[in-house]
């Protein structure tokens, strides 16, 4: 919010306290604005999940899809990730999600071909930061996400070659 006064306008203490709350205003609606678009943006991930599904591969009899995404928060990973495991049966989902180089990683699966806590303890060390839980459902996160790719690539050569 940039604003030029005029040379014959008068700043008052009254006009000062009116740009104040309009600032103010705008700064409710904008997060209302971002809210509601992150909302929109999970029912839609949620309703089409096919571009979280295209490159899902087969790998040693299980359905694996590894995605790396941009600008998603939490929630709405989550709610991919449980989309895509409620859809298939032997199936294993990663979901890491980079935001100004930081990356927040999501496993889930409904198989026991996989120890998604371990996986995604490995990754978050190696992205800089940490991670952990379940056989079955992790989160992590790390600082540093510019070799993501090269590290998602090694997990799928490891989940290839067990």
């Amino acid at each position: 919010f940039d604003y030029q006064f005029e040379d014959e306008e008068l700043i008052s203490y009254q006009s000062i306290v009116s740009y104040k709350e309009k600032l103010k205003e705008l700064k409710e609606s904008i997060k209302k604005l971002e809210k509601d678009y992150k909302t929109l943006k999970m029912q839609n991930s949620i309703t089409d999940i096919t571009a979280f599904t295209t490159n899902m591969e087969i790998i040693d009899g299980m359905k694996t899809s590894i995605v790396i995404l941009e600008d998603y928060d939490i929630d709405s990973m989550k709610s991919i990730a449980d989309a895509i495991i409620n859809k298939y049966d032997n199936c294993f989902v990663l979901l890491a999600n980079i935001k100004e180089n930081h990356v927040n990683i999501i496993a889930k699966a409904n198989t026991d071909k996989v120890n998604c806590g371990a996986i995604v303890k490995e990754l978050s060390v190696k992205c800089k930061g940490n991670g952990g839980g379940s056989k079955v459902f992790a989160q992590g996160g790390g600082s540093e996400a510019t070799q993501l790719a090269e590290y998602l690539n090694e997990i799928k050569t490891t989940l290839k070659n067990n």
